[in-house]
């Protein structure tokens, strides 16, 4: 089921940045390692999308 999931996903994602694949599977719930094996990514890279994501978002709220 989790290779469906990543399949579907992955699919979902293909021409989007990083980043958006990154806010869009946090949405879904998937925790940075997981994420980081999905988009074949480190750990670090997800982590920093993540901060930027939440910066973008204090920002618009702002």
């Amino acid at each position: 089921m989790l290779k469906h999931l990543q399949l579907q996903s992955g699919r979902k994602l293909k021409g989007s940045s990083l980043r958006e694949q990154v806010k869009y599977l946090t949405e879904q719930g998937y925790s940075i390692r997981e994420i980081s094996s999905m988009l074949k990514c480190s750990t670090t890279t997800v982590s920093t999308k993540r901060a930027e994501i939440k910066a973008m978002d204090s920002l618009e709220v702002q």
